[in-house]
């Protein structure tokens, strides 16, 4: 579906004229200019937040200020997107798993089969340092509140203890 726009700016711009469709894939209007003289140019009208809040005013875009907002705009782009729902929930999903194999494997010394490793090398390789600095001390927190038995003067964690 296109949608015509036109626009007469006559007194106010001396004559332009913008003639333009909408493009749905982009969500944007895109044309032609045209002044009273005959130049025309190209021009194209973006529906994005992200442009419309942080976009600087057009009587101060130089380079500097353009690569300043482009910087902002993908710096925001990507706050929003590392702290969204979905990101918070993969993340606490992530560090369950992540312990719940960490004790089976580093603590219980109990060895997972091929496609737990893989997935527990994957989760050790994808953690930040504070990371797993928090989880190692969220491990000892669980750890401390195992009960050790004892046999032949060897300790080892209780199986029941280790799976609640």
């Amino acid at each position: 579906m296109q949608v015509l726009m036109t626009v007469d700016y006559v007194a106010t711009w001396g004559g332009l004229a913008m003639v333009g469709y909408f493009d749905p894939g982009e969500n944007s209007i895109k044309g032609i200019l045209t002044f009273s003289d005959g130049t025309t140019g190209e021009f194209v009208f973006k529906r994005n937040q992200d442009f419309v809040r942080l976009y600087p005013a057009p009587s101060i875009i130089d380079a500097r200020t353009r690569w300043k907002f482009a910087t902002k705009v993908i710096l925001d782009r990507i706050q929003r997107q590392s702290w969204s729902p979905s990101y918070i929930l993969k993340r606490i999903k992530d560090r369950k798993r992540y312990m719940d194999l960490s004790l089976r494997y580093e603590y219980y010394g109990k060895k997972l089969d091929g496609d737990e490793s893989d997935e527990y090398y994957d989760l050790v390789s994808s953690l930040y340092d504070t990371d797993a600095r928090f989880y190692a001390s969220l491990i000892n927190i669980k750890l401390s509140k195992v009960p050790i038995q004892y046999v032949n003067g060897h300790s080892s964690y209780l199986r029941s203890a280790l799976t609640s």
